[in-house]
């Protein structure tokens, strides 16, 4: 983090980031420049103490860091992780003030937010430590009363963003990892190929198998492995295949010792993901020797044409593998 005397007007976006997508770092990125930020700190949450998340904050700040790796001006902050017991935004601001002593602090929030605002704990000193900054989801109103209840009735410094950030939910990214589908459009690369590597919000028979694939391998065989699983995945969507029979295909290639104990394994319908109306294993078998043959970490001539053939035209591509 810079120093304290380089940062004079200091943004803090909190969240589960559960995980942390693109609508979180477009929120941290125009609220910096609309207000002129030096810093945005992405504050991760502790595990709350309502309910239980499947990946602990320890995971969901590296996610974070990940994420903030790839923008000036965002940095990823554990402050509230390293806090026992639990953690209130008023506290947070209490601290950032005690180390910011002649900063300015903006917190951000979405515009969903302002209307609870008033009845967080503490809230009147919240609104002495820091400026509100609020960003509407696109597609959603301002509540008028709310905004006019904060800013004349509790004194709150508000600045409400005039553009909206994408209407992007953790809630859909961890359906769509589950569901196998691609995440490409809502998550970082880094942060999917970490959620890939880890098996955060895997249906429980696959993380079963990726577990047993994790003890087969070295560790980098196990990411390669698992790079092969994410363009599996992503090759299947684009060409209308199923997505969860292509990632237990792909994660039997890994396990299994060549197509025909794969095969077999798929056929058992072992890890309950399988059905009647899978596609034929060997069919699956050969997009994901296409995927492996394409995944990003490889790099050797002709594999750049090989990846736009893949998307664009499958069955050329499989051709070329085949023949290869």
């Amino acid at each position: 983090m810079a120093s304290t005397e380089l940062i004079r007007r200091l943004g803090i976006l909190g969240g589960t980031f559960n995980p942390p997508h693109v609508a979180h770092l477009a929120m941290a990125c125009a609220v910096k420049k609309a207000m002129g930020l030096d810093l945005v700190l992405l504050m991760t949450a502790g595990d709350p103490p309502h309910k239980l998340l499947e990946v602990p904050g320890k995971a969901r700040h590296a996610m974070v860091a990940l994420a903030a790796k790839s923008y000036d001006g965002l940095c990823a902050s554990d402050i509230e992780l390293s806090r026992s017991g639990r953690s209130y935004t008023v506290d947070t601001l209490r601290y950032l003030k005690e180390q910011y002593p002649d900063t300015r602090l903006f917190y951000i929030i979405g515009g969903d937010m302002l209307e609870g605002l008033s009845y967080w704990r503490r809230a009147a000193e919240i609104f002495q430590l820091a400026e509100i900054v609020a960003v509407p989801r696109r597609g959603a109103l301002w509540v008028d009363e709310a905004v006019t209840h904060l800013k004349e009735r509790c004194g709150a410094m508000l600045t409400l963003l005039p553009d909206a950030v994408e209407d992007v939910s953790s809630t859909q990214v961890r359906a769509l990892v589950r569901d196998a589908l691609p995440v490409g459009h809502v998550l970082l690369p880094a942060v999917e190929a970490y959620i890939y590597e880890q098996g955060f919000y895997f249906p429980p028979g696959i993380r079963s198998i990726q577990n047993e694939v994790r003890a087969a391998l070295t560790q980098h065989e196990y990411i390669h492995a698992m790079r092969v699983v994410q363009t599996a995945v992503r090759l299947a969507a684009r060409h209308s295949i199923d997505g969860p029979q292509t990632r237990l295909a792909a994660l039997l290639y890994a396990k299994e010792p060549g197509e025909a104990a794969a095969e077999k394994a798929f056929a058992e319908n072992k890890y309950g993901t399988a059905d009647e109306t899978a596609m034929p294993y060997h069919e699956l078998y050969q997009l994901v020797r296409l995927a492996d043959m394409v995944e990003p970490g490889r790099n050797y001539p002709g594999v750049e044409a090989l990846r736009a053939l893949a998307d664009t035209d499958l069955n050329a591509a499989l051709k070329l593998v085949l023949q290869s």
